[in-house]
């Protein structure tokens, strides 16, 4: 224990209305809007821990929150975090940050998780990503045993596409008309070999 015998709880919170007040901090930080930071710092017999964490960014553009906790924070063990992510204006997302894309739209996303463990066994499930446009929209369920070394991988694909037209607004290309496309997919790996489990796909 870094100070045995030493039991104390602090309660931390923070708000900006923007990131760009943390630049002088970190200059590649993103003007994101409406960040709120709060959690419980702890010492119990010099052991520290962090727990009611709950981080949430509110940007017109970007809708984030994570609760969860860390039982270690010195050996950064026992992490039990959520999060989820949200943006119906992802392109516009990206160019605020910085990045120019050659892309006339991008679809709206969805992403929740949840991590668990530490920094040498971290696993993940309950991942859950929903893409959604006009005319597509795809869903990517997985977990996995451990993100450190990819272990016991497992993803669900499942897409729809309503004709060529969505796929013709991503490339700028005009395609030849089609009809409904669907596909389902199941990935796994082991070891350090991913294999396709199974794919089917549909063209109505």
């Amino acid at each position: 224990p870094l100070t045995p015998g030493l039991n104390a709880q602090l309660a931390f919170s923070f708000t900006a209305e923007n990131l760009a007040t943390l630049k002088p901090f970190a200059d590649e930080i993103p003007s994101l809007e409406n960040l709120s930071v709060g959690l419980n710092l702890l010492a119990d017999e010099g052991n520290l821990s962090i727990d009611d964490v709950q981080i949430k960014l509110d940007d017109p553009d970007l809708l984030m929150e994570a609760v969860g906790g860390v039982e270690n924070l010195l050996a950064v063990s026992g992490i039990n975090v959520s999060t989820s992510a949200s943006s119906e204006n992802v392109k516009g997302l990206i160019e605020r940050i910085g990045v120019e894309l050659d892309i006339p739209t991008l679809p709206d996303v969805h992403l929740s998780a949840t991590a668990t463990g530490d920094l040498k066994t971290l696993a993940l499930s309950d991942m859950k990503l929903a893409l959604q446009d006009q005319g597509f929209k795809a869903h990517l369920t997985g977990k996995a045993a451990n993100l450190i070394t990819p272990t016991d991988v497992e993803l669900i694909l499942s897409a729809e596409v309503q004709g060529s037209d969505p796929i013709s607004r991503y490339t700028g290309q005009d395609l030849p008309k089609i009809g409904v496309v669907t596909l389902d997919a199941a990935i796994d790996s082991e070891n350090d070999t991913y294999r396709l489990k199974s794919f089917t796909t549909n063209l109505d």
